[in-house]
């Protein structure tokens, strides 16, 4: 058997060189047949099998369970050219409604075609959007460069979201009911089975994401504690964790009464409920979800999310133990401007009151403590009313966090890196806001390199390269070099920045200069049992 696994990669190659217009894959369930592909600055062939299922449909009788492996595919050989169907979404927007579906557990894997004498490390990334939304189906998230430029392979996958996958039913058992990250899991567990096929190794899986996508990442990370045998040997988050949480969300059971109720649903017991919201239709309940604005969260069930804080059991090596890579935005908090429509020079007292209400679940001490907090950031950083309440959001939900788990991590005797991003440019601000600086989700297309070749400037080339080749230096030599700068220390320090100095040069920086209010937040973090994201 294992000669039979190592000889894969070869075959592959094999494959590819007979035919590099459609380059094939064995996989568990059957023949994939690819798109080959390369960057206009690269040499490099890269075959991308894309929208390759990993798991039943979860639809009819299955909505609402627990992922089925894919037993074989519909087609042979599989059709891997183009993405597939994304997750239903929550969101007002009507656009990808065509491209939606609740066929949609489906991942994309993107590999250099020219052989190697050693399977390659994978990339594995989970995509983010509050876990209500989001796909990698989108050019942002295409691999080829990671694939061209450092030998690395990719891979991206769709999983369920809102209430597909996080549906709250009293109904579900309590381990049956996070089944968005049950199909991450499955789908690392695809990964495991089928990589080789590709060229990849599977002792070589590098987990990552941004925003819950990173947190998704951390709930994997707390929850494959010894004696478990984590799926990966690495992670790294982008702009997201879910050790500690400033903000509480526990609305996903209030959530699933208000979509029985519209759904007329209603009925003599949870399982009579369970089983009316089953057999609607998906894109109604896609409609329920979007007209009243709900909000489906994840439980903390004790097998792929735990209570918070989650830090003092991380610090005692009470998670994977593997390396860490964590990294947060400058200003990730002026996306809140985009998310609610704000107008940033017209943003007033009353609207924070509002927000500050919303976020402490109506907390008046707490309420109090931040707007004096916001006031006094006002004062001493000279920001607007809008930018001092985003900077205070950005340490409370980012920055402090990102602190405080590297340094458990680092505290558990494992490697740790950290760093902050302060960089953006003109040509990946958000349409309608030309003036969010360094937001939430700005970095995204500097790791990938896919940030736009319009207006594109030779530094933001330059930038985007040193950033990628820190991520690619961490997916190759975890346990190490990493990407290249010192390791955090248990107390906290050698926080790595891109864009504090005049160059693209990553600089070492005093921790303090963007951690200096976290003592402030650190009760806060005692107080909330949930993830925020």
């Amino acid at each position: 058997m294992k000669s039979a696994i190592y000889l894969t990669p070869f075959l592959l190659c094999v494959a590819a060189a007979r035919n590099t217009r459609q380059p094939t894959a064995v996989v568990n369930a059957g023949t994939v047949v690819g798109v080959a592909t390369s960057l206009p600055s690269s040499t490099v062939t890269v075959n991308k099998f894309l929208g390759i299922p990993y798991a039943e449909p979860p639809v009819g009788s299955r909505r609402f369970l627990p992922p089925t492996p894919v037993a074989a595919f519909n087609e042979q050989p599989f059709n891997a050219s183009q993405w597939g169907s994304i997750c239903h979404q929550q969101n007002s927007g009507t656009d990808n409604v065509a491209r939606e579906s609740e066929d949609c557990l489906t991942l994309n894997v993107y590999t250099p075609a020219r052989c190697s004498g050693t399977g390659r490390p994978v990339l594995v990334w989970i995509h983010g959007g509050n876990l209500q939304s989001g796909t990698p189906a989108q050019l942002a998230f295409d691999g080829t460069s990671f694939a061209s430029n450092h030998d690395i392979l990719v891979v991206t996958l769709n999983y369920r979201l809102n209430v597909f996958g996080f549906p709250n039913s009293p109904a579900l058992a309590l381990t049956q009911t996070n089944l968005g990250f049950l199909d991450q899991r499955l789908a690392l567990d695809w990964v495991q089975k089928n990589i080789h096929a590709f060229g990849g190794d599977p002792a070589k899986v590098t987990i990552a994401g941004e925003s819950s996508g990173a947190s998704s990442v951390d709930r994997l990370v707390n929850t494959f504690a010894p004696p478990l045998k984590p799926p990966f040997r690495a992670a790294a988050e982008s702009s997201g964790q879910a050790t500690v949480s400033g903000v509480a969300r526990d609305s996903g059971p209030a959530s699933w009464a208000a979509l029985v109720a519209a759904l007329s649903c209603k009925g003599d017991s949870p399982a009579a409920e369970l089983a009316c919201v089953q057999a609607a239709d998906a894109v109604a309940i896609r409609s329920v979800v979007n007209e009243l604005n709900i909000d489906f969260s994840p439980v903390n069930d004790r097998v792929t999310q735990v209570e918070v804080p989650y830090l003092d059991a991380r610090a005692a090596g009470h998670a994977a133990q593997v390396p860490l890579l964590i990294a947060t935005s400058a200003q990730e908090g002026n996306f809140l401007a985009v998310v609610y429509g704000l107008d940033i020079a017209t943003f007033s007292e009353a609207q924070l009151l509002d927000f500050l209400r919303v976020t402490t679940g109506g907390n008046e001490t707490l309420v109090e403590a931040f707007y004096g907090l916001v006031q006094s950031i006002r004062q001493t950083d000279g920001l607007s009313l809008f930018h001092a309440a985003a900077q205070a959001y950005t340490e409370l939900v980012y920055q402090c966090p990102a602190k405080l788990v590297s340094r458990a991590t680092a505290q558990s005797g494992l490697p740790a890196w950290r760093y902050y991003n302060n960089v953006s440019f003109p040509n990946i601000q958000l349409p309608g806001y030309p003036d969010l600086g360094v937001f939430h989700t700005s970095d995204l297309s500097l790791i990938w390199g896919t940030y736009p070749a319009e207006n594109a400037t030779l530094r933001e080339a330059e930038v985007s390269e040193r950033m990628q080749a820190a991520w690619a230096g961490f997916i190759k030599d975890p346990w190490h070099a990493g990407p290249g700068w010192d390791r955090v220390d248990d107390q906290g320090r050698n926080v790595a920045c891109f864009g504090c100095g005049s160059g693209t040069e990553v600089t070492l920086i005093d921790e303090q200069k963007v951690d200096g209010r976290c003592p402030f937040y650190e009760g806060t973090y005692q107080t909330v049992k949930t993830p925020y994201f």
